[in-house]
């Protein structure tokens, strides 16, 4: 299973590629952004080359889909949505993060509402959860 790429009205969700990893980590590597999920601070260009390289085996064994969420107007990298799959229950586990800079303006809830789409009519997914830590509301 590849990852495909979706689209918004202002997003490009598609798979990484090892030459995000140095924009992964400069979005990454900040104390706010680590606070609200399991993402280790400090966190380096060689953390995203590792973790980058996970997404198309994990895809392959139908454990995890990854996307990088950009701009579709210019392409620039914002985050990253992800898609667990517990295949046995056809359920299907949200993760998210965003670069500072992109809080508190809707892009996530756009991201989500295409991942949850494409799990829903592509995945074949009968349900989609989500959690998130109680430090950060926004993200419920």
């Amino acid at each position: 299973m590849s990852i495909p790429t979706l689209t918004t009205a202002r997003l490009t969700l598609r798979p990484f590629t090892l030459a995000d990893a140095a924009e992964v980590a400069r979005l990454a590597n900040d104390r706010a952004v680590a606070k609200t999920t399991t993402i280790p601070f400090p966190y380096t260009e060689t953390h995203a080359q590792k973790w980058i390289a996970t997404h198309a085996p994990a895809a392959v064994r139908r454990e995890r889909m990854i996307w990088a969420i950009t701009t579709a107007s210019d392409g620039r990298l914002m985050g990253a949505i992800e898609l667990r799959f517990h295949t046995a229950r056809h359920v299907g586990e949200l993760g998210y993060w965003l670069g500072k800079a992109f809080w508190g303006q809707g892009y996530m809830t756009e991201a989500a509402q295409a991942v949850m789409a494409y799990g829903f009519r592509e995945a074949g997914l009968y349900r989609i959860q989500a959690k998130h830590w109680h430090n950060n509301p926004a993200s419920g």
